[in-house]
């Protein structure tokens, strides 16, 4: 309306303030109003946005955009990119960033230059880390990888030496079951169902750099030795399989071994019954590895057996020879080690008949005595209570209690690692109590392994309450998985340390035993050549008496008789300090004795 006049309003205004196109206040749908110079428009053109029923200008950083401030853009110019964590326009120039077609995207937070968005796309890096094949590692990590190749050595060096020493050891140990038994409860700690930090995770992989051949492979001729994984927890996590071979082809071709020399040794001790000497020296190392050693291999690898055996009755999903043939022999391992300790629970506690009992046992626990052949179970431990005899049991207990709470707690990592500190703890507080071993050595073994794996579970416990509340930094979770992994490579290497001091020690031990044995040889050849030199001698003498013209002696008369018993002593005496020389030699003692004899004889008679 002009002075009282009603006038049309533009045709491209709805409504309006004047006649003229760019005095609209009001458009048509499809129509926006450009508050710029008020007129309505389509809106399409960059640097304009839809607001409602108005065409607004974007910011002057944005080609086109979705609002009017800087950071609502959704192009940009042609020298500016677009940067995707804020929406805004930016020249993309600066450290830790990266441009992408017209975006400027965000770099990997381990990187300080990039080209791409992962950690394996960096081109330089913080000050905190060194790039290798284009990724940036802490410099820690340098540490992590060669301790993991140092401990997957060390590992393998002890395997060796645990393995080797039950036959080294003149005596017979536990010590083998408790150094290879560090390692296999490392394997088992592992599948704690916790979030453990990168680092230690990379050690772990590094330990493992040496894979035993699978004999057995060659018998799938479905999968070739590469079955099912796992599909529950840290199992899958760690691609362990489903078939019990795959995962335990060593041990298990280990323990067939040491069945299979048993045997042999049987058979020759049967063929060689009509040569005495070597059947004894059969016999001995038949009584060496029946069943001492085989035992110290067995329940040494007793986790990691059970447990492989167990997950594979519970997920056997594979359908072959190989597998049948797997599972069977998971269910013998597992039916073997229930026999054995049903066995051992009651020869350990297998009491003296009553009526039996000698005056020196009388006041005395009155314990059968155990077999030699698994002299293992008993030899190292007091008898002096019950427990102590009975610790053998006790550390398969403690394992079996690991392997349950691995195998059945997978859907709660947290309980898991209480569970598992809870019977570290009891079972160190039971070392110290009893004190088992008769050996301080070994008790320091028992003890050191077992404190190790309290901190462990008090680590994993941590990493378990943090994956629920947050309130560790990712630095301090690091630095945990740090020291894990330290507390682990100190004490495996000090396991390596004392295998190689108890396997040096019986060398040593052995070599003096076979000195010892030599000089009493000696001087058990020395000994019968003197006493066939005395007989040469009581020889002469009877030689000589027998013609008492020839020496001009007249034994008849009494004072001569005494004085050729005195001679004959004299003689006797001389050829004995000759035989205790090194190097006089029988005949020349002999002749010796011979030309005294004969000279004492005619100084007489004349």
């Amino acid at each position: 309306m002009v002075d009282s006049w009603c006038i049309s309003c533009n045709p491209s205004c709805r409504k309006c303030s004047g006649t003229s196109d760019t005095q609209c206040t009001n458009c048509y749908s499809g129509k926006y109003l450009l508050t710029s110079n008020f007129s309505c428009v389509d809106c399409d053109v960059d640097g304009y946005f839809v607001d409602g029923t108005q065409c607004l200008q974007c910011d002057s950083t944005c080609l086109t955009c979705i609002g009017g401030a800087s950071t609502n853009c959704v192009t940009c110019e042609a020298s500016k990119f677009l940067l995707s964590s804020n929406s805004s326009c930016v020249s993309c120039n600066v450290n830790g960033y990266f441009i992408s077609g017209t975006q400027c995207l965000e770099c990997d937070s381990t990187c300080l230059t990039c080209n791409g968005p992962t950690s394996s796309d960096c081109l330089s890096c913080k000050s905190d880390r060194y790039i290798e094949n284009s990724t940036c590692l802490p410099f820690y990590t340098e540490f992590v990888n060669a301790a993991g190749s140092f401990s997957g050595v060390t590992s393998q060096m002890q395997s060796v030496a645990s393995s080797v020493m039950p036959v080294m050891i003149v005596e017979r140990s536990t010590s083998a079951m408790m150094l290879v038994g560090f390692l296999a409860d490392v394997g088992l700690y592992k599948y704690l169902n916790v979030p453990f930090p990168d680092n230690f995770v990379s050690f772990c992989e590094q330990m493992e750099p040496f894979a035993f051949p699978n004999i057995f492979a060659n018998m799938d001729t479905v999968h070739g030795g590469n079955n099912l994984i796992s599909t529950i927890g840290k199992f899958q996590f760690w691609e362990v399989s489903t078939v019990l071979l795959d995962n335990s082809c060593f041990e298990i071709t280990k323990e067939l071994m040491m069945l299979a020399i048993i045997a042999v040794l049987n058979i020759l001790v049967l063929l060689l019954k009509g040569y005495p000497k070597i059947n004894d020296k059969f016999r001995k190392l038949r009584g060496i590895f029946m069943w001492n050693v085989f035992l110290s291999y067995f329940l040494g690898d007793f986790s990691e057996l059970l447990l492989h055996s167990m997950v594979q009755m519970r997920e056997n999903q594979v359908s072959s020879a190989y597998a049948h043939f797997s599972l069977a022999l998971a269910i013998i391992i597992v039916s073997t080690y229930v026999f054995l300790a049903c066995y051992f629970r009651y020869i350990l506690n297998k009491r003296i008949p009553q009526g039996t009992e000698t005056p020196k046992t009388q006041s005395a626990e009155q314990w059968d005595k155990i077999p030699e052949s698994i002299g293992i179970i008993v030899d190292d431990f007091h008898e002096n209570s019950k427990v102590a005899r009975n610790f053998i049991l006790i550390m398969l207990l403690e394992t079996f209690l690991q392997i349950c709470v691995v195998f059945f707690f997978q859907d709660n990592g947290l309980t898991q690692a209480i569970l598992y500190t809870i019977i570290e703890a009891v079972y160190v507080i039971v070392g110290v109590c009893i004190r088992p071993y008769k050996s301080n050595l070994q008790l320091v073994i028992l003890l050191m392994n077992q404190s190790s794996k309290v901190g462990m579970g008090i680590m994993a416990i941590i990493f378990g309450i943090n994956e629920i509340f947050q309130f560790l930094t990712s630095e301090w979770v690091t630095l945990l998985g740090f020291m894990l992994t330290l507390l682990i490579i100190i004490v495996i290497a000090m396991n390596l340390a004392i295998s190689m001091l108890i396997m040096i020690i019986s060398l040593y031990e052995r070599c003096k035993e076979w000195r010892s044995n030599r000089k009493k040889d000696v001087l058990k050849s020395r000994s019968k050549s003197a006493n066939a030199v005395l007989r040469g001698n009581s020889f002469i003498v009877d030689q000589n008496s027998s013609h008492p013209e020839d020496v001009s002696l007249d034994f008849q008369n009494s004072s001569n008789l005494k004085e050729y018993k005195h001679i004959q002593n004299q003689s006797f005496q001389e050829a004995r300090s000759q035989v205790a020389s090194p190097s006089s030699h029988p005949s020349t003692l002999i002749l010796a004795q011979q030309r005294a004899d004969s000279k004492r004889v005619l100084k007489r008679a004349s």
